[in-house]
């Protein structure tokens, strides 16, 4: 006679099986895979350059094209919808958010550093 716990183990070895030869779909746009087309200020080049290594390395089905130019050409980009994404060192003006608005799109911004300088004097002096 079949136990029940014979069952429960055939029915978790079958699961496992299947589960194992699920593919991912390389094709699908999500945050680990996909493509993505973004214009960065040039300024950020560097920063951005090891950036999109980490990422491309770490997500095998994810692409991004990245493309440096000036910030007002990166935002003209934007605003003309040749890219998804920009790397800019400002918010978005009104009249700019307004286009978009009018898109029925709300661009976000997400705040990636802050510069800063410090100086530090001797007290003897």
């Amino acid at each position: 006679m079949i136990s029940l716990k014979n069952i429960i183990g055939c029915w978790c070895v079958a699961f496992m099986c299947v589960a194992c030869n699920v593919k991912q779909n390389k094709n699908v746009d999500s945050m680990s895979s996909g493509e993505l087309k973004m214009g960065v200020d040039e300024s950020y080049s560097l920063m951005m350059d090891s950036q999109i290594y980490t990422y491309t390395s770490l997500n095998k089905f994810s692409a991004v094209e990245a493309s440096y130019k000036p910030e007002a050409d990166v935002v003209k980009d934007l605003l003309s919808d040749s890219i998804q994404a920009a790397v800019i060192g400002r918010e978005l003006n009104a009249e700019e958010l307004a286009y978009f608005k009018s898109l029925n799109r709300n661009p976000e911004s997400i705040l990636i550093a802050i510069d800063g300088a410090l100086r530090t004097l001797s007290s003897d002096s």
